[in-house]
Protein backbone atom coordinates (compact mmCIF):
# COMPACT_ATOMS: atom_id res chain seq x y z
CA UNK A 1 0.00 0.00 0.00
CA UNK A 2 1.50 3.35 -1.08
CA UNK A 3 2.44 6.03 1.39
CA UNK A 4 0.48 9.24 0.72
CA UNK A 5 2.35 12.52 1.13
CA UNK A 6 0.32 15.75 1.35
CA UNK A 7 2.01 19.13 0.83
CA UNK A 8 0.09 22.32 1.59
CA UNK A 9 0.59 25.98 2.46
CA UNK A 10 -2.22 26.09 5.04
CA UNK A 11 -1.96 23.76 8.02
CA UNK A 12 -5.47 24.50 9.29
CA UNK A 13 -7.30 24.27 5.93
CA UNK A 14 -10.47 22.18 6.46
CA UNK A 15 -10.39 21.21 2.78
CA UNK A 16 -6.90 19.70 3.07
CA UNK A 17 -7.60 18.10 6.44
CA UNK A 18 -10.65 16.33 4.98
CA UNK A 19 -8.47 14.68 2.33
CA UNK A 20 -5.84 13.56 4.85
CA UNK A 21 -8.49 12.10 7.14
CA UNK A 22 -10.11 10.26 4.22
CA UNK A 23 -6.87 8.45 3.34
CA UNK A 24 -6.17 7.68 7.01
CA UNK A 25 -9.64 6.23 7.39
CA UNK A 26 -9.05 4.08 4.29
CA UNK A 27 -6.00 2.58 6.00
CA UNK A 28 -3.17 4.44 4.25
CA UNK A 29 0.03 5.65 5.86
CA UNK A 30 0.16 9.42 5.45
CA UNK A 31 2.41 12.35 6.23
CA UNK A 32 1.09 15.89 6.05
CA UNK A 33 3.63 18.67 5.36
CA UNK A 34 2.39 22.22 5.63
CA UNK A 35 3.35 25.77 6.44
CA UNK A 36 1.50 27.62 9.15
CA UNK A 37 0.30 31.22 9.01
CA UNK A 38 0.26 31.71 12.74
CA UNK A 39 -2.83 29.53 12.84
CA UNK A 40 -3.73 26.17 14.32
CA UNK A 41 -6.31 23.44 13.90
CA UNK A 42 -9.81 24.78 14.52
CA UNK A 43 -10.80 21.78 16.57
CA UNK A 44 -9.09 18.96 18.37
CA UNK A 45 -7.97 16.30 15.92
CA UNK A 46 -6.39 13.11 17.19
CA UNK A 47 -3.07 11.79 15.79
CA UNK A 48 -4.98 8.74 14.57
CA UNK A 49 -7.08 10.97 12.31
CA UNK A 50 -4.20 12.89 10.71
CA UNK A 51 -1.14 10.72 11.20
CA UNK A 52 2.25 12.42 11.02
CA UNK A 53 2.09 16.21 10.64
CA UNK A 54 5.24 18.18 9.76
CA UNK A 55 5.15 21.96 10.23
CA UNK A 56 7.31 23.58 7.54
CA UNK A 57 7.40 26.86 9.43
CA UNK A 58 5.69 30.21 9.37
CA UNK A 59 4.63 31.57 5.97
CA UNK A 60 3.30 35.11 6.39
CA UNK A 61 0.51 36.27 4.11
CA UNK A 62 1.59 38.91 1.63
CA UNK A 63 5.31 38.21 1.93
CA UNK A 64 7.41 38.67 -1.22
CA UNK A 65 6.61 36.20 -3.98
CA UNK A 66 10.25 35.35 -4.80
CA UNK A 67 10.95 34.79 -1.11
CA UNK A 68 8.02 32.37 -0.98
CA UNK A 69 9.32 30.46 -3.99
CA UNK A 70 12.75 30.24 -2.36
CA UNK A 71 11.14 28.80 0.79
CA UNK A 72 9.26 26.28 -1.34
CA UNK A 73 12.48 25.11 -3.02
CA UNK A 74 14.02 24.17 0.32
CA UNK A 75 10.79 22.83 1.82
CA UNK A 76 10.14 20.50 -1.12
CA UNK A 77 13.77 19.38 -1.06
CA UNK A 78 13.12 18.21 2.50
CA UNK A 79 9.82 16.55 1.56
CA UNK A 80 11.37 14.57 -1.30
CA UNK A 81 14.47 13.68 0.71
CA UNK A 82 12.34 12.21 3.49
CA UNK A 83 9.98 10.30 1.17
CA UNK A 84 10.84 7.93 -1.67
CA UNK A 85 9.76 8.52 -5.26
CA UNK A 86 7.22 5.68 -5.14
CA UNK A 87 5.06 7.61 -2.65
CA UNK A 88 1.96 9.36 -3.94
CA UNK A 89 2.50 13.12 -3.64
CA UNK A 90 -0.62 15.27 -3.39
CA UNK A 91 0.22 18.95 -3.79
CA UNK A 92 -2.15 21.75 -2.80
CA UNK A 93 -1.16 25.11 -4.28
CA UNK A 94 0.06 26.50 -7.57
CA UNK A 95 3.46 27.66 -6.24
CA UNK A 96 4.37 24.29 -4.73
CA UNK A 97 3.39 22.42 -7.88
CA UNK A 98 5.45 24.86 -9.96
CA UNK A 99 8.59 24.38 -7.85
CA UNK A 100 8.21 20.62 -8.06
CA UNK A 101 7.88 20.75 -11.85
CA UNK A 102 10.86 23.09 -12.29
CA UNK A 103 13.31 21.54 -9.82
CA UNK A 104 12.29 18.03 -8.77
CA UNK A 105 10.02 16.40 -11.34
CA UNK A 106 8.17 14.08 -8.98
CA UNK A 107 4.84 12.67 -10.14
CA UNK A 108 2.03 14.47 -8.38
CA UNK A 109 -1.68 14.90 -7.89
CA UNK A 110 -2.46 18.60 -8.23
CA UNK A 111 -5.24 20.24 -6.21
CA UNK A 112 -6.85 23.53 -7.28
CA UNK A 113 -9.26 25.09 -4.80
CA UNK A 114 -8.36 28.68 -5.62
CA UNK A 115 -6.70 30.55 -8.49
CA UNK A 116 -4.78 33.14 -6.53
CA UNK A 117 -3.00 34.72 -9.49
CA UNK A 118 -6.38 35.49 -11.05
CA UNK A 119 -6.85 38.13 -8.35
CA UNK A 120 -4.14 40.25 -9.93
CA UNK A 121 -5.57 43.20 -11.85
CA UNK A 122 -3.26 42.76 -14.84
CA UNK A 123 -4.35 40.75 -17.87
CA UNK A 124 -0.79 40.05 -19.05
CA UNK A 125 0.24 38.68 -15.65
CA UNK A 126 -2.88 36.53 -15.40
CA UNK A 127 -2.38 35.25 -18.97
CA UNK A 128 1.23 34.27 -18.23
CA UNK A 129 0.39 32.39 -15.03
CA UNK A 130 -2.57 30.75 -16.70
CA UNK A 131 -0.21 29.23 -19.29
CA UNK A 132 2.02 28.02 -16.45
CA UNK A 133 -1.01 26.54 -14.70
CA UNK A 134 -2.01 24.73 -17.89
CA UNK A 135 1.45 23.13 -17.90
CA UNK A 136 1.02 22.08 -14.27
CA UNK A 137 -2.24 20.37 -15.15
CA UNK A 138 -0.78 18.64 -18.22
CA UNK A 139 2.19 17.29 -16.23
CA UNK A 140 0.07 16.15 -13.28
CA UNK A 141 -1.06 12.60 -12.81
CA UNK A 142 -4.49 14.05 -12.01
CA UNK A 143 -5.80 17.52 -11.16
CA UNK A 144 -8.52 17.78 -8.53
CA UNK A 145 -10.72 20.89 -8.73
CA UNK A 146 -13.43 22.19 -6.41
CA UNK A 147 -15.22 23.97 -9.26
CA UNK A 148 -15.76 23.14 -12.91
CA UNK A 149 -15.29 26.86 -13.43
CA UNK A 150 -11.54 26.35 -12.91
CA UNK A 151 -11.42 23.82 -15.74
CA UNK A 152 -13.37 26.14 -18.04
CA UNK A 153 -11.02 29.00 -17.19
CA UNK A 154 -7.85 27.00 -17.85
CA UNK A 155 -9.06 25.09 -20.91
CA UNK A 156 -12.10 26.85 -22.42
CA UNK A 157 -11.86 24.62 -25.50
CA UNK A 158 -12.52 21.54 -23.36
CA UNK A 159 -9.08 20.02 -23.93
CA UNK A 160 -7.27 18.04 -21.21
CA UNK A 161 -10.61 17.03 -19.68
CA UNK A 162 -9.13 13.60 -18.92
CA UNK A 163 -6.76 15.30 -16.45
CA UNK A 164 -9.53 16.75 -14.28
CA UNK A 165 -11.71 15.36 -11.52
CA UNK A 166 -14.16 17.59 -9.69
CA UNK A 167 -14.42 17.10 -5.95
CA UNK A 168 -16.63 19.92 -4.62
CA UNK A 169 -16.00 21.30 -1.16
CA UNK A 170 -18.96 19.55 0.43
CA UNK A 171 -19.99 19.35 4.06
CA UNK A 172 -17.75 17.16 6.19
CA UNK A 173 -18.59 13.52 6.81
CA UNK A 174 -18.59 14.16 10.55
CA UNK A 175 -20.97 17.08 10.10
CA UNK A 176 -22.99 17.11 13.38
CA UNK A 177 -26.22 18.35 11.81
CA UNK A 178 -29.29 16.53 10.54
CA UNK A 179 -31.05 17.77 7.43
CA UNK A 180 -34.63 18.74 8.20
CA UNK A 181 -37.61 18.75 5.88
CA UNK A 182 -38.26 21.91 3.87
CA UNK A 183 -40.45 24.58 5.46
CA UNK A 184 -42.32 26.45 2.75
CA UNK A 185 -43.24 30.14 2.88
CA UNK A 186 -46.78 31.19 3.79
CA UNK A 187 -45.95 34.86 3.29
CA UNK A 188 -42.86 37.03 2.79
CA UNK A 189 -43.87 40.07 4.78
CA UNK A 190 -40.83 39.80 7.06
CA UNK A 191 -37.86 38.12 5.41
CA UNK A 192 -34.49 37.55 7.07
CA UNK A 193 -31.43 37.71 4.81
CA UNK A 194 -28.10 36.48 6.10
CA UNK A 195 -24.42 36.52 5.16
CA UNK A 196 -22.48 33.75 6.92
CA UNK A 197 -18.68 33.60 6.96
CA UNK A 198 -15.62 35.81 6.71
CA UNK A 199 -16.59 39.40 6.00
CA UNK A 200 -14.15 40.55 3.31
CA UNK A 201 -16.41 41.62 0.43
CA UNK A 202 -18.34 44.83 -0.16
CA UNK A 203 -21.26 43.16 -1.96
CA UNK A 204 -23.09 41.89 1.17
CA UNK A 205 -22.81 45.37 2.68
CA UNK A 206 -24.39 46.87 -0.44
CA UNK A 207 -27.30 44.46 -0.17
CA UNK A 208 -27.65 45.10 3.57
CA UNK A 209 -27.73 48.85 2.99
CA UNK A 210 -30.58 48.45 0.48
CA UNK A 211 -32.49 46.32 3.01
CA UNK A 212 -31.87 48.96 5.68
CA UNK A 213 -32.95 51.90 3.51
CA UNK A 214 -35.75 50.46 1.41
CA UNK A 215 -37.16 47.44 3.26
CA UNK A 216 -37.60 48.16 7.00
CA UNK A 217 -39.95 45.17 7.25
CA UNK A 218 -37.08 42.80 6.42
CA UNK A 219 -33.88 42.01 8.35
CA UNK A 220 -30.25 41.45 7.41
CA UNK A 221 -27.81 39.47 9.57
CA UNK A 222 -24.02 39.31 9.38
CA UNK A 223 -22.53 36.18 10.97
CA UNK A 224 -18.75 36.01 11.17
CA UNK A 225 -15.69 38.14 11.70
CA UNK A 226 -13.55 40.08 9.25
CA UNK A 227 -10.90 42.72 8.79
CA UNK A 228 -11.09 45.65 11.18
CA UNK A 229 -12.13 48.16 8.51
CA UNK A 230 -14.82 45.83 7.16
CA UNK A 231 -16.26 45.19 10.63
CA UNK A 232 -16.26 48.95 11.24
CA UNK A 233 -18.36 49.45 8.09
CA UNK A 234 -20.77 46.73 9.22
CA UNK A 235 -21.01 48.30 12.68
CA UNK A 236 -21.85 51.63 11.03
CA UNK A 237 -24.73 49.97 9.18
CA UNK A 238 -26.08 48.42 12.39
CA UNK A 239 -25.95 51.83 14.08
CA UNK A 240 -27.78 53.51 11.22
CA UNK A 241 -30.45 50.87 10.53
CA UNK A 242 -32.45 49.04 13.20
CA UNK A 243 -33.05 46.03 10.93
CA UNK A 244 -29.37 45.19 10.33
CA UNK A 245 -27.54 43.01 12.87
CA UNK A 246 -23.92 41.90 13.31
CA UNK A 247 -23.59 38.68 15.31
CA UNK A 248 -19.82 38.28 15.07
CA UNK A 249 -17.70 35.15 15.35
CA UNK A 250 -19.41 31.77 15.64
CA UNK A 251 -18.55 28.10 16.15
CA UNK A 252 -19.60 26.33 12.96
CA UNK A 253 -19.63 22.87 14.57
CA UNK A 254 -22.06 24.02 17.26
CA UNK A 255 -23.98 27.07 16.03
CA UNK A 256 -24.39 26.72 12.27
CA UNK A 257 -27.77 24.98 12.51
CA UNK A 258 -29.22 27.72 14.71
CA UNK A 259 -27.81 30.40 12.41
CA UNK A 260 -29.49 28.95 9.33
CA UNK A 261 -32.72 28.52 11.30
CA UNK A 262 -32.65 32.27 11.92
CA UNK A 263 -32.53 33.27 8.24
CA UNK A 264 -34.82 32.75 5.26
CA UNK A 265 -32.42 33.49 2.39
CA UNK A 266 -28.65 33.05 2.25
CA UNK A 267 -26.64 35.89 0.71
CA UNK A 268 -23.55 34.41 -0.95
CA UNK A 269 -22.43 37.42 -2.99
CA UNK A 270 -18.79 38.26 -3.57
CA UNK A 271 -17.26 41.22 -5.40
CA UNK A 272 -16.93 40.26 -9.07
CA UNK A 273 -13.68 42.13 -9.61
CA UNK A 274 -11.39 39.27 -10.61
CA UNK A 275 -11.48 35.94 -12.39
CA UNK A 276 -11.09 33.85 -9.25
CA UNK A 277 -14.40 35.06 -7.85
CA UNK A 278 -16.11 34.51 -11.20
CA UNK A 279 -15.07 30.85 -11.53
CA UNK A 280 -15.03 29.56 -7.93
CA UNK A 281 -17.71 27.42 -6.29
CA UNK A 282 -17.77 28.04 -2.51
CA UNK A 283 -18.99 25.44 -0.06
CA UNK A 284 -21.78 27.83 0.98
CA UNK A 285 -23.67 26.47 -2.04
CA UNK A 286 -23.88 23.06 -0.38
CA UNK A 287 -24.55 24.50 3.07
CA UNK A 288 -27.52 26.44 1.70
CA UNK A 289 -28.96 23.32 0.08
CA UNK A 290 -28.37 21.20 3.20
CA UNK A 291 -30.12 23.72 5.44
CA UNK A 292 -32.90 24.26 2.86
CA UNK A 293 -32.33 27.94 2.12
CA UNK A 294 -32.66 29.71 -1.24
CA UNK A 295 -29.35 31.33 -2.14
CA UNK A 296 -28.54 34.70 -3.71
CA UNK A 297 -25.23 34.94 -5.61
CA UNK A 298 -23.43 37.53 -7.71
CA UNK A 299 -24.46 37.79 -11.35
CA UNK A 300 -21.90 36.95 -14.01
CA UNK A 301 -20.27 34.09 -12.11
CA UNK A 302 -19.95 30.34 -12.55
CA UNK A 303 -21.76 30.06 -9.23
CA UNK A 304 -24.75 31.84 -10.77
CA UNK A 305 -24.76 29.25 -13.57
CA UNK A 306 -24.81 26.43 -11.00
CA UNK A 307 -27.52 28.01 -8.88
CA UNK A 308 -29.78 28.66 -11.86
CA UNK A 309 -29.19 25.23 -13.39
CA UNK A 310 -30.28 23.66 -10.10
CA UNK A 311 -33.18 26.11 -9.73
CA UNK A 312 -32.30 26.86 -6.10
CA UNK A 313 -31.66 30.59 -6.05
CA UNK A 314 -30.97 33.88 -7.78
CA UNK A 315 -28.23 35.90 -9.44
CA UNK A 316 -28.13 39.63 -8.77
CA UNK A 317 -25.83 42.55 -9.58
CA UNK A 318 -24.90 42.73 -5.94
CA UNK A 319 -23.06 46.07 -6.05
CA UNK A 320 -25.85 47.85 -7.93
CA UNK A 321 -28.36 49.24 -5.37
CA UNK A 322 -31.11 49.66 -7.97
CA UNK A 323 -30.71 46.06 -9.15
CA UNK A 324 -30.77 44.80 -5.56
CA UNK A 325 -33.91 46.81 -4.77
CA UNK A 326 -35.62 45.54 -7.91
CA UNK A 327 -34.67 41.96 -7.03
CA UNK A 328 -36.05 42.12 -3.47
CA UNK A 329 -39.23 43.80 -4.76
CA UNK A 330 -39.69 40.96 -7.26
CA UNK A 331 -39.65 38.14 -4.68
CA UNK A 332 -42.89 36.20 -4.36
CA UNK A 333 -44.10 33.34 -2.21
CA UNK A 334 -44.60 31.17 -5.30
CA UNK A 335 -41.11 31.77 -6.64
CA UNK A 336 -39.36 31.20 -3.30
CA UNK A 337 -41.34 28.01 -2.74
CA UNK A 338 -40.30 26.89 -6.22
CA UNK A 339 -36.66 27.25 -5.14
CA UNK A 340 -37.37 25.28 -1.98
CA UNK A 341 -39.05 22.56 -4.01
CA UNK A 342 -35.93 22.24 -6.17
CA UNK A 343 -33.78 22.12 -3.03
CA UNK A 344 -35.92 19.33 -1.56
CA UNK A 345 -35.20 17.13 -4.59
CA UNK A 346 -31.42 17.18 -4.05
CA UNK A 347 -30.36 14.13 -2.07
CA UNK A 348 -28.56 14.70 1.22
CA UNK A 349 -25.77 12.28 0.30
CA UNK A 350 -24.88 14.57 -2.63
CA UNK A 351 -24.08 17.35 -0.14
CA UNK A 352 -21.75 15.48 2.21
CA UNK A 353 -18.19 14.35 1.59
CA UNK A 354 -17.75 10.69 0.78
CA UNK A 355 -14.15 10.11 1.80
CA UNK A 356 -13.96 6.61 0.38
CA UNK A 357 -15.24 7.80 -2.99
CA UNK A 358 -12.67 10.60 -3.07
CA UNK A 359 -9.84 8.20 -2.20
CA UNK A 360 -10.86 5.80 -4.96
CA UNK A 361 -11.14 8.64 -7.46
CA UNK A 362 -7.66 9.95 -6.67
CA UNK A 363 -6.02 6.52 -6.70
CA UNK A 364 -7.70 5.64 -9.99
CA UNK A 365 -6.05 8.71 -11.47
CA UNK A 366 -8.61 9.24 -14.22
CA UNK A 367 -10.57 12.43 -14.70
CA UNK A 368 -14.27 12.23 -13.90
CA UNK A 369 -16.99 14.16 -12.14
CA UNK A 370 -17.25 13.21 -8.50
CA UNK A 371 -20.57 14.83 -7.58
CA UNK A 372 -23.87 15.62 -9.33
Amino acid sequence: MKKIVFVSTAISSPYVIKKVKAFRKAGYETVFYSYNRGDKFERDISPEELGEVVDLGYLPSGSGYLKKLWNHIWSLKRVFKENSADCLFIIFMFDLALINLLFYGRQYIYHISDITYARVNNKLVVSFFRKVDQALVKHSKLTIITSLGFQKFLFPDGSCSEKFAEVPNLLQEDNPYTRNSVEYFDNIGNLSFGFIGLNRYVSPLCIAKVVGEKFPQHKFYFYGNGAENMMADIHELTEKYSNIFAKGRFNSSKELGDIYNNIDILICCYDVINTNVRVAEPNKLYEAIFFNKPIVVSAGTFLEERVKSLGIGYGVESMNPEAVEKFIDSLTVEDLNGKLNAISKIKTEELIDNGQEVVELILKGNGSRCQY
